[in-house]
């Protein structure tokens, strides 16, 4: 069985898939969203609009915003690879 990670806040849960990258979140018990886990992350963090979320997650997000900074770059500068 693969591990999974489970997030709770209020009434949203977010499951990780580590052996899929897949990201579940669950709204009220229901499905609100299954695919890439470097999307539902976000998403859960915007759903839950908490400074403790944002912090759990800070470390993630800025990794994230740093990725997306350097394919900026690249695009931009192509001769900087």
């Amino acid at each position: 069985m693969p591990y999974r990670n489970l997030y709770q806040h209020n009434q949203y849960t977010l499951q990780l898939d580590d052996e899929k990258s897949r990201g579940v979140i669950y709204q009220n018990g229901r499905l609100a969203f299954l695919g890439c886990r470097s999307i539902a992350i976000p998403m859960f963090v915007a759903m839950c609009n908490d400074p403790k979320i944002n912090q759990q997650f800070a470390h993630y997000l800025e990794e994230r915003k740093r990725a997306k900074e350097r394919v900026a770059d690249v695009r931009d500068n192509p001769h900087n690879v």
